[in-house]
C-alpha cells in the first residue's frame, strides 16, 4: 500500500486517541519505522498489522477500524488532495462517479501502486449501485467508511446494503438515501 494510507492511519490514532496509543500500536505490530514515505509502496501485510494491532488496543473489530478509518480519509485526504477533490463534483452523486477517475490519477501519480476500480450503477427504484474491485480483500470497510463520509459532509444520511457480485464476487454497496424519496431530492452542495 502506499505510504500515505500508513500516515493517515497514524494521524488517526493520534488524532483520536494520543501519541501513546499510537506508540503501542506500532510496537504491537512489530513496525521497525513508524513513519512513512508518503510515495512509496509498502507491502499490505504491514497496513494490516497496524489494523490488527490498533484493532487489539481499542478492543474493536478490525472492520470497525477500517470503517473509522475511512470516515476518517475523507477530511485527511480533503487536507492533502484538495484541489483534486474538489474537481469530484458538486454532489454525492458526482463524487461517486468520479471515484474511478481519481483512482485513475492516483495510478499515475504512482505507478507501482494498485488502486481499486469503481463503477456506478443506478437502478429504477432509484438505488445507486457502487461496484468495487480491489486487488485486496477484506478493505469493504474502508469503502463504506468513505461513502458515509462524504455524505456526512454534504449533510446527507444514507442506508447501505452489501453483497458480493454473484458473477465475480466483487463487492457491491447499495445506497439509497434515508429519509429522501430519490437522489433528486438532494440538492447538490455548492
Amino acid at each position: 500500500m502506499v505510504g500515505i494510507i500508513n500516515n493517515a492511519i497514524a494521524d488517526l490514532v493520534v488524532q483520536r486517541f494520543g501519541e501513546s496509543v499510537w506508540e503501542a500500536v506500532a510496537e504491537r505490530a512489530r513496525l521497525e519505522c513508524p513513519v512513512y514515505d508518503s510515495t512509496r509502496n509498502y507491502d499490505d501485510a504491514e497496513t494490516m498489522r497496524i489494523v490488527e494491532a490498533l484493532s487489539v488496543e481499542l478492543a474493536i473489530a478490525a472492520e470497525d477500524v477500517l470503517f473509522v478509518f475511512g470516515k476518517w480519509w475523507i477530511g485527511y485526504s480533503e487536507k492533502t488532495y484538495g484541489a483534486l477533490l474538489r474537481m469530484s463534483g458538486d454532489s454525492f452523486l458526482d463524487c461517486l462517479m468520479s471515484l474511478d477517475a481519481l483512482h485513475g490519477r492516483i495510478k499515475m501519480a504512482f505507478p507501482d501502486s494498485h488502486p481499486p476500480s469503481f463503477r456506478v450503477a443506478r437502478t429504477e427504484d432509484g438505488r445507486i449501485l457502487l461496484h468495487y474491485q480491489s486487488v485486496r480483500a477484506g478493505l469493504g470497510s474502508i469503502v463504506r467508511g468513505i461513502l458515509v463520509g462524504i455524505a456526512d459532509n454534504m449533510g446527507i444520511t444514507l442506508q447501505i446494503t452489501e453483497h458480493d457480485d454473484p458473477i465475480d464476487g466483487h463487492r457491491v454497496f447499495e445506497i439509497q438515501p434515508s429519509g429522501l424519496g430519490s437522489w433528486d431530492a438532494i440538492n447538490p452542495v455548492g
